[in-house]
C-alpha cells in the first residue's frame, strides 16, 4: 500500500514538475498537494512544492515546504541549500547560518554555497565561522575570491592586520575590480596613518562605484593630508555635496581650502560646520585663525 501511493505520488511529481515548466504554478501546487495528501512522507513533493511556493514569492510557505523535506530525509543536501539561500535572500542571516551549517556538516562542498555560509556569518560578525568555513572554501578551491576577501575582513576585523592584508590583496589578485577588498585594504591604510597607501586603494575604488561616501570622506581627508589640496578640494567637495549634514566634511574642506589660499571659502567652510554642530572646537579654532589671516584672494 506504501509503495504504491509513492509511485502515485512520484508520479504526480513528474507531471506537476511539467505545470512549473510553463509557468502553470497554481495547477503545479494543486497536483503537489494531492501528491503529499497521498504520501505525507514525499520528501520530493515538499521540496518541489518549496519551490514553486518560492518562485510565486509565498516565502513562508516555501520555507515550511523546505524546512518538511530536510526534516523528512534528514541526509538530502537540495532543501538545506534551498531554505539556505531563500534565508539569507530575506536576511534573515541567522537562521540561513543555521541551515547552511547542516549542509557543511553533511560534507557538502559546493563552494557558492559555502560562500553564503560565511556570508551570513560574517553579517552576524561571527568571524569564528567565517575563518573556519573560508578555510574550508580555500582547501576545495584556492580561486574563490569572496573566500578571502571574507577572511581579510573578518582579519580586520579582529585587529590581524597581517593576514587581513595577506587574505584582502590575495582577493584582489582574484578580482582587481571589488570595491569591497579596495576598500578594505584603504581602511587598514587610513587607520594606522599609511595615507599613501590609503589613496591608493581608495581611488581606483572610486572609479568602480561613485558613491560611497565613507570612502569620499577618507579619500579626500587622506590626500589633504599629503598635502595634495588640489587634489582633496574637490573630493571634499563631493562628500559635502552627498552629506551636508557632517561638520568633519566642511572642515576637512575648509582646511584644504585654506591650505590652497582660498580663505574666504575655508570661513564658509568652518561657519557651515559651527552651524551644524556649534560645540566643536576644531572648526571654531580653525575659524578664528582663518579671520585673523589676510585674505590671499
Amino acid at each position: 500500500m506504501q509503495d504504491t501511493s509513492l509511485e502515485e505520488s512520484s508520479t504526480l511529481l513528474r507531471r506537476a514538475l511539467r505545470f512549473s515548466e510553463f509557468g502553470e504554478y497554481a495547477a503545479a501546487k494543486d497536483v503537489l498537494k494531492t501528491a503529499i495528501q497521498s504520501h505525507p512522507t514525499f520528501a520530493e513533493g515538499w521540496f518541489a512544492l518549496g519551490s514553486i511556493h518560492e518562485k510565486i514569492d509565498e516565502f513562508d510557505k516555501a520555507r515550511e515546504c523546505f524546512g518538511q523535506a530536510a526534516s523528512l530525509n534528514p541526509d538530502w543536501t537540495d532543501p538545506l541549500v534551498s531554505l539556505g539561500k531563500l534565508e539569507f535572500k530575506l536576511k534573515r542571516y541567522k537562521e540561513a547560518k543555521a541551515v547552511l551549517q547542516r549542509y557543511l556538516e553533511l560534507d557538502g562542498i559546493d563552494t557558492d554555497v559555502l560562500v553564503l555560509l560565511a556570508r551570513s556569518a560574517f553579517q552576524l560578525e561571527d568571524c569564528k565561522t567565517v575563518l573556519s568555513t573560508t578555510s574550508k572554501i580555500v582547501d576545495l578551491d584556492e580561486s574563490v575570491f569572496e573566500a578571502w576577501e571574507l577572511r581579510g575582513l573578518c582579519h580586520a576585523k579582529m585587529g590581524n592586520i597581517s593576514p587581513a592584508c595577506v587574505s584582502l590583496n590575495m582577493a584582489l589578485e582574484l578580482n582587481p575590480s571589488s570595491t569591497t577588498s579596495l576598500n578594505g585594504v584603504g581602511d587598514m591604510c587610513y587607520n594606522s596613518n599609511n595615507f599613501a597607501g590609503a589613496v591608493e586603494c581608495y581611488g581606483p575604488s572610486l572609479k568602480k562605484r561613485k558613491k560611497q561616501p565613507e570612502i569620499l570622506f577618507r579619500y579626500g581627508t587622506s590626500l589633504w593630508l599629503l598635502d595634495r589640496w588640489s587634489e582633496a578640494i574637490p573630493v571634499l567637495e563631493q562628500y559635502t555635496e552627498q552629506v551636508p549634514d557632517d561638520p568633519a566634511g566642511w572642515n576637512n574642506l575648509g582646511v584644504a581650502l585654506r591650505e590652497k589660499g582660498e580663505v574666504v571659502r575655508a570661513r564658509d567652510c568652518y561657519k557651515r560646520a559651527l552651524q551644524i554642530n556649534p560645540e566643536l572646537e576644531e572648526p571654531r579654532n580653525n575659524l578664528e585663525t582663518a579671520m585673523n589671516k589676510q585674505v590671499i584672494l
